[in-house]
């Protein structure tokens, strides 16, 4: 294993741990705080923005480009501010 999936592994026994505890405590907000850091650590997120990307990509594809990366550009801005929340593509339009 390497040194990153080592030390991933490291991580991920030691935030089982502190969710044990939270739950044993009752302290709910720790263990969402454990989650949310196992989401980031296994890249789960990354999975969410990757099929953002792809469905941006077929609802700019056929659009002039400057008028593609105008949009591209306001739906990133606004994914980011969680002003959008996911794109979702039915029929070839945008929903």
């Amino acid at each position: 294993m390497s040194s990153v999936g080592t030390h991933r592994a490291r991580v991920m026994a030691e935030l089982g741990e502190v969710k044990a505890s939270a739950w044993k405590t009752g302290k709910l907000n720790i263990v969402l705080q454990a989650l949310e850091k196992e989401v980031s650590l296994l890249g789960l997120n990354e999975l969410e923005r990757i099929g953002t990307e792809i469905a941006l990509a077929n609802l700019l594809r056929g659009l002039p480009d400057k008028l593609a990366s105008s949009v591209k550009n306001m739906l990133t801005e606004r994914l980011a501010q969680k002003k959008v929340d996911k794109l979702k593509l039915v029929g070839g339009g945008a929903r």
